[in-house]
């Protein structure tokens, strides 16, 4: 059972690349409301959502809403095929 809570909790520190090599730091999203989302491309859910969420990170632009999408146990090279 999920329950309220009532003092904000820290993200823990995540640090990535991206696809192209870029860096990318969760700790420098600070102050920012940041969607993580967990996806594997034989996950059929996953895929399923995965334009949905693309349509709500560009309906968020101009804000401080990021979406991020993190493939799980799969290489660069299966994740730049599926997308």
């Amino acid at each position: 059972m999920l329950r309220a809570v009532s003092t904000p909790l820290a993200a823990p520190r995540l640090q990535l690349n991206d696809l192209d090599g870029t860096a990318f730091a969760l700790e420098a999203r600070r102050g920012q409301v940041v969607l993580v989302n967990f996806w594997a491309s034989w996950c059929r859910p996953c895929v399923t959502e995965i334009p949905s969420l693309h349509r709500l990170d560009a309906a968020f632009t101009d804000t401080d809403f990021n979406v991020v999408t993190l493939s799980v146990g799969e290489n660069r090279e299966r994740v730049s095929q599926f997308l």
